[in-house]
């Protein structure tokens, strides 16, 4: 397959700007946290207390871990209404976007995806 490497562009600016979501956005949040949803084994090694604070997060490789990710950040306060974006193949021709709670992400996501890599954003950009 080929690629084409861009220097300083990480996938989550490629995967918002395709989608239309400011990271921030003055009325919504100030801040963007990067992490993985890539478990080690069964665990999702992640500070949620720390996450589940707000902002704007960004999540790679998170399909499969979404359902632990999201109820370590409900666990300590993520309020459930929150906004949040599937975005798969971002950056490219044939990117995708599946909008909605991450309640609802979790139940549609697996029967949505096709095997592109997939980043998740979540907080109050992924409705704006």
């Amino acid at each position: 397959m080929a690629f084409e490497v861009v220097p300083g562009i990480t996938a989550a600016l490629a995967c918002a700007a395709g989608a239309n979501i400011a990271l921030t956005h003055r009325d919504a949040t100030q801040v963007v946290t990067f992490a993985t949803g890539h478990q080690r084994g069964d665990t999702l090694d992640l500070d949620f207390a720390w996450l589940a604070r707000g902002g704007t997060l960004a999540i790679y490789m998170g399909l499969h871990s979404l359902p632990a990710l999201r109820d370590g950040l409900f666990a300590n306060g993520l309020d459930p209404a929150t906004p949040a974006a599937l975005i798969e193949r971002g950056g490219r021709p044939e990117q995708r976007v599946l909008r909605g709670t991450l309640d609802e992400l979790v139940a549609q996501g697996p029967g949505w995806h096709t095997n592109g890599p997939t980043l998740a954003i979540i907080g109050a950009v992924a409705g704006r």
